[in-house]
């Protein structure tokens, strides 16, 4: 689910949901710096002209991401549930390592 689970409350339905199911699940986690995001989202709006690609839109979402998603993420680390990988790096590194761990 591309984008399910970004709060705490979610997060935490989710878990129940898949535990009550009995479906295992991996969650994903792109660990990206703010600089980068800044620096993407930025050239993002050059290729597809988004008006809400500007700075200050921006920095909102990032405190609204360690506000709600970054507590989230925390949650399934410790239920053991997620999958990091540094997205720092060329896309074919990330899916190569990302396929990787999928695969153990």
């Amino acid at each position: 689910f591309d984008g399910a689970a970004r709060k705490m409350p979610e997060a935490e339905l989710f878990h129940d949901v898949m535990s009550w199911l009995g479906r295992p699940y991996i969650a994903i986690y792109l660990d990206v710096s703010d600089d980068t995001v800044i620096e993407r989202l930025m050239n993002r709006k050059e290729v597809e002209h988004r008006h809400d690609d500007n700075k200050e839109a921006i920095k909102i979402r990032l405190q609204e991401y360690y506000t709600e998603a970054a507590p989230a993420i925390e949650y399934f680390r410790t239920m053991g549930t997620l999958i990091e990988v540094n997205g720092e790096q060329e896309i074919d590194v990330v899916h190569t390592e990302l396929m990787a761990l999928l695969e153990k």
